[in-house]
């Protein structure tokens, strides 16, 4: 792992270790976890579930016999918290394996990443693309572990892992954020 900071330039370069991936992926995954528009394909998911076994349960021809009424009821909802449970985890590894292939194809070990905060704008450059992020545009910036989270008024979030912040950096990104201070997430 090689980190310079030379606050003449400007610039900050990171050669990214094999930890990084890990630890870009893991804060992606937990931000995207506190944020209620990722959870609307979970929610229409389990809401066409329970239509599906409502519709399933109205329907059938037995359930008008008195004994079977209750089972086939207890069966329906028995059904819909299964399906329910697996397409929670079915998102959830979706998410993770997405998110981790991703990272994984933007920043391989030993690759140089650099970051300059400018006087406007936020520069990040990968191998692969070069990003400038106004800071007006930036919606929120979050601290998970060693990793900066931020997220852009166009849905871009990109995560910087620390090394990449210098403190005169963090202090300038958060003060100009239109969020305003950083906060620290609570796992409580």
């Amino acid at each position: 792992m090689s980190v310079a900071w030379s606050a003449g330039s400007g610039v900050n370069r990171y050669f990214a270790d094999r930890s990084l991936p890990g630890r870009l992926s893991s804060a992606l995954w937990s931000f995207s976890r506190r944020d209620p528009r990722a959870w609307r394909s979970l929610a229409v998911n389990v809401g066409l579930l329970a239509a599906g076994m409502l519709c399933f349960y109205l329907t059938s021809r037995h359930r008008d016999a008195p004994v079977v009424r209750d089972d086939l009821a207890l069966i329906c909802l028995s059904v819909f918290a299964l399906m329910a449970v697996v397409s929670y985890l079915a998102w959830e590894c979706s998410t993770l394996v997405r998110v981790r292939s991703q990272v994984a194809r933007q920043t391989p070990a030993g690759a140089l990443l650099t970051s300059s905060f400018g006087p406007r704008a936020l520069r990040v450059t990968t191998p692969g693309m070069s990003y400038e992020i106004p800071y007006a545009s930036i919606t929120r910036v979050a601290r998970i572990g060693d990793v900066l989270v931020i997220r852009s008024a166009n849905d871009l979030v990109m995560a910087l892992p620390m090394e990449l912040v210098p403190p005169q950096g963090l202090e300038l990104l958060t003060s100009k954020v239109a969020g305003g201070p950083l906060r620290e997430p609570s796992y409580s």
